[in-house]
């Protein structure tokens, strides 16, 4: 590189001075600066690509595992778990953890309705076997009236176990689709209690159980509400404790009421219900004793039908002590609806 400057003497250029400079250590200088900057960029763009790729894999991984588990939810295959050692603690792992969930609780539903089928199956066919033999016994020319009573009364009792059981079926469809509606009147809350006591009382007595009715306030005033429903719910919560309280045991329905709400308590010496399955009593198909008869619907029913009049069920037990059963009604539920 070089340098010109003129040389004037009155203003009259006489020479130039010049001077020359190699630039062959700038060059030499400006190359490896070159090459280190663009040996720089390909060493950060090949970290980058890596960086990329492996966040990449760390996002289809878990996908892949997620899409391999909807796969065999699809088939069927509702035990299948998930490699939790490449599922992270983020949104995707949130995913993968409701799928999880998702899969045990369709798992959980699908064994109940196979239980509930076969327990079905088998309150069906206990009728049906004993209504079958004794209308045939009953066709025998030498019956004799005592065998003609025992067997009409069997047949009559055999009868209103089916009615009973298809009307929880039914509605159990009703609820699933939401197409149960009461039919809100004035309801005499004492007059149905000691009704439902005198109804059960005689079954009761049958089985050694004292079964009685009493009343906290001196005046049960009038409230409003479905009562061939309130009916229902008492008759079912009676029964289930006819059922599971051994003889010489108790039950007691106590009426309670304020201004807003009337509660009714059903509290027996029952078998009592195990801890860890209190919170299940109410859901649909649940039984703790499949070898009792029932459908275990009554009380998922009974549930439905107190929420709708603006109550709630709640269920404390002891295991081999007894059972309470309390629920709560609005006195006036047409002015929260």
């Amino acid at each position: 590189m070089s340098v010109s400057v003129p040389l004037k003497v009155n203003n009259v250029i006489e020479g130039v001075a010049r001077f020359t400079v190699s630039l062959n250590a700038i060059d030499t200088t400006i190359f490896k600066i070159a090459l280190g900057l663009i040996l720089a960029g390909i060493f950060i763009l090949l970290i980058t690509i890596s960086i990329s790729l492996r966040f990449a894999e760390s996002l289809t991984q878990p996908l892949r595992e997620l899409k391999e588990f909807a796969n065999e939810l699809a088939h069927g295959n509702y035990n299948i778990k998930l490699k939790n050692n490449k599922i992270r603690n983020d949104e995707i792992g949130d995913l993968a953890q409701t799928f999880e969930h998702m899969a045990g609780e369709i798992d959980k539903t699908r064994r109940l309705k196979e239980e509930f089928i076969s327990s079905i199956s088998h309150e069906l066919r206990t009728p049906l076997t004993s209504i079958k033999g004794w209308s045939e016994t009953l066709g025998y020319e030498n019956i004799s009236k005592d065998e003609l009573d025992l067997g009409l009364g069997i047949i009559q009792d055999e009868t209103e176990r089916l009615i009973k059981l298809v009307e929880e079926l039914l509605d159990f469809s009703r609820l699933s689709s939401d197409r149960i509606r009461l039919q809100i009147d004035m309801v005499d809350i004492e007059a149905l209690t000691k009704g439902v006591v005198n109804q059960l009382k005689v079954k009761a007595i049958e089985n050694n159980i004292n079964l009685s009715a009493s009343f906290e306030v001196q005046e049960i005033i009038n409230i409003q509400g479905d009562k061939n429903r309130l009916r229902q719910v008492l008759i079912n919560l009676v029964q289930n404790a006819i059922k599971f309280t051994p003889p010489d045991g108790y039950i007691e329905i106590i009426v309670s009421q304020n201004e807003e709400f009337t509660t009714i308590k059903v509290k027996d010496t029952g078998s009592g219900i195990k801890e860890e399955n209190l919170e299940k009593v109410l859901e649909k198909f649940f039984q703790e004793d499949f070898h009792k008869s029932g459908s275990g619907l009554g009380l998922a029913i009974s549930n439905e039908i107190v929420k709708l009049h603006g109550g709630k069920i709640n269920i404390e037990s002891k295991k081999d002590v007894g059972t309470t059963i309390t629920f709560t009604l609005k006195n006036k539920i047409l002015e929260s609806i």
